[in-house]
């Protein structure tokens, strides 16, 4: 999932990764605002974060080996160990766990000085062994074509101390593609990715189809009378749209009036 912070491969069995990305990203943001002085925002506006749903274990295993080898494809640094910044490795991944201290800025003297993330295996591998091989032999193939990559380019890794010394404000020399495609699902298969944009299209149509006939108006409008306002404006506007959807399913208001004519005497 690539978001302001980077890149995650997580499991949400809770359905709150938008509470839970805005309150990451916030953090980051003040961490480095106070860090670097800045008064402006860190973020880019109006620019959301992209999650991409992972279909399987292909899925799964593919972008895992992304995230992890994501500075040495850049040809930033040789091994994902080198990185100066945060990153997980293969030996993060088998001590199972991630240890971070408090940084100096911003959060409060009463927050944890240390504080421990466990890392689990996703939910399609069972076997937590089996799962770490699989991933050590597909990251070392990666890295054998990075590596035969730059060589065939006549490039080499910028270097741990290189990257240190590379200014905050440093932009790259070519621009980064906008507006483009944003998937929402990864699907390797692309018998697998076909039937799901199937599903999801029925599923809109379904939901254009419940918002014409009002019941979804309806279900939007009682969640919208328990968030406020007052209570005399809530009680006509939910009796007039109480009316009206009462009106249309009667069929009334979907036939059209017939024309009267008047004769003379």
């Amino acid at each position: 999932m690539p978001c302001g912070s980077g890149h995650l491969v997580l499991t949400d069995p809770e359905g709150v990764l938008p509470d839970f990305m805005a309150w990451l990203n916030r953090q980051l943001a003040m961490c480095i605002k106070r860090l670097r002085g800045w008064e402006e925002v860190v973020w880019e506006p109006n620019v959301a974060y992209s999650a991409v749903e992972l279909s399987g274990p292909t899925e799964v295993l593919d972008k895992v080996a992304y995230v992890l080898l994501n500075p040495v494809s850049a040809g930033l640094v040789q091994s994902p160990e080198r990185w100066p910044g945060a990153v997980s490795t293969l030996g993060t991944l088998r001590r199972a766990t991630m240890t971070a201290k408090r940084p100096a800025v911003w959060f409060k003297d009463n927050a944890p000085k240390e504080v421990s993330l466990a890392l689990t295996v996703p939910r399609c591998f069972e076997d937590r062994v089996r799962y770490r091989g699989v991933l050590e032999a597909l990251m070392k193939s990666r890295l054998a074509e990075v590596q035969a990559e730059l060589r065939r380019q006549g490039r080499g890794f910028l270097g741990r101390n290189r990257v240190r010394k590379t200014k905050v404000t440093d932009q790259p020399a070519t621009k980064k593609p906008r507006f483009g495609r944003n998937p929402i699902f990864s699907a390797l298969t692309r018998r697998r990715g076909l039937r799901r944009s199937r599903r999801s299209a029925l599923s809109a149509r379904r939901i254009a189809w419940h918002t014409r006939r009002g019941e979804v108006g309806r279900v939007t409008w009682s969640f919208r009378l328990e968030r406020g306002g007052s209570s005399g404006v809530r009680e006509r506007r939910l009796r007039r749209s109480e009316d009206r959807l009462n009106f249309e399913r009667s069929g009334v208001g979907s036939r059209r009036p017939k024309r009267i004519g008047a004769s003379g005497p």
